[in-house]
């Protein structure tokens, strides 16, 4: 994992004006639907506390998600994380190896599957 985001890192050091606010408006936006509608059902927290791996599956997949366009039903964002969460519990990855390459791209891959069909 630290070698992943150092490289990435040092690829995207020097980024576009147009880049750095694309960026930055997907940003913003996935960290307000997060506060808004996932926080408080507790959703990054299937467990006792903040679960990094669930996090990061939720993040970058409704990250990705937002670039392709707004989300406008907040009940099918929180059908979709609450599946997407129990699909991790099942196949093990937020509680076992959770920072191996292959565990991070398939909770990614995961999250993003859920996201693309939410309006």
């Amino acid at each position: 994992m630290k070698t992943f985001l150092n490289d990435f890192m040092a690829k995207n050091r020097n980024l576009s004006g147009d880049l750095c606010a694309r960026f930055r408006h997907i940003f913003e936006n996935t960290m307000e639907l997060v506060s808004r509608y996932l926080l408080k059902p507790d959703v990054l927290r299937p467990e006792r506390a903040l679960n990094v791996a669930v996090a990061d599956a939720v993040l970058v997949g409704l990250a990705r998600r937002l670039d392709k366009g707004s989300i406008c039903d907040p009940q099918a964002l929180q059908s979709a994380t609450k599946r997407l969460v129990n699909l991790l519990k099942t196949a093990e990855l937020y509680t076992v190896g959770t920072t191996t390459k292959d565990r991070v791209q398939e909770r990614i891959w995961l999250a993003c599957q859920e996201y693309d069909i939410v309006r």
